[in-house]
């Protein structure tokens, strides 16, 4: 969601840049029969550097969250492999291979669900607002779990486990 957020937030900042970018190029134009030709050279100049920078800042944040998400879904998969190994081994498994990569097949042979039962936030603060924003997510039908409830340095601490769900609407 972070990831997306900045995504978002970026591409509105760039598309506002672009669009002030080519209201200063209409501009430009609609003045070039008043301009000397070296002043409408000179302010032309200096759009085409506004423009190759403006390029070049919105390919170093598409860059940046590219290697975001790189670096996101390897931490991903670096705290899936324990569950996925443990689920393998108890569960007699050859091979396990990426849904994006398969073309056709059963899908009662898709095991995401089950590996979405075995993730575990740990130590996660349980204090009234996170709490209470549980609770709401339990009466829209969010199987949600709290284990290992605990204090750590006087905070109330506790794991806590999601269950893919399907989620209703609320009053």
């Amino acid at each position: 969601d972070l990831l997306h957020k900045s995504f978002q937030e970026n591409q509105k900042k760039f598309l506002d840049k672009e669009n002030a970018l080519k209201k200063e190029e209409s501009d430009l134009q609609a003045q070039r029969t008043v301009l000397s030709k070296e002043e409408y050279t000179k302010k032309s100049d200096t759009l085409r550097k506004k423009v190759i920078d403006y390029q070049s800042q919105r390919r170093a944040s598409l860059e940046k969250i590219t290697a975001q998400r790189a670096e996101a879904r390897q931490k991903l998969i670096e705290k899936l492999d324990p569950i996925l190994q443990t689920y393998i081994e108890e569960s007699d498994i050859s091979l396990v291979i990426d849904r994006k990569n398969v073309v056709m097949g059963n899908t009662n042979l898709d095991i995401t669900d089950i590996i979405i039962k075995k993730i575990k936030i740990k130590n996660i603060s349980l204090n009234n607002t996170r709490t209470g924003f549980i609770k709401i997510l339990k009466k829209m039908n969010a199987k949600i779990k709290i284990t290992n409830q605990k204090k750590i340095s006087g905070e109330k601490v506790g794991d806590i486990v999601v269950i893919s769900s399907k989620l209703k609407n609320i009053n």
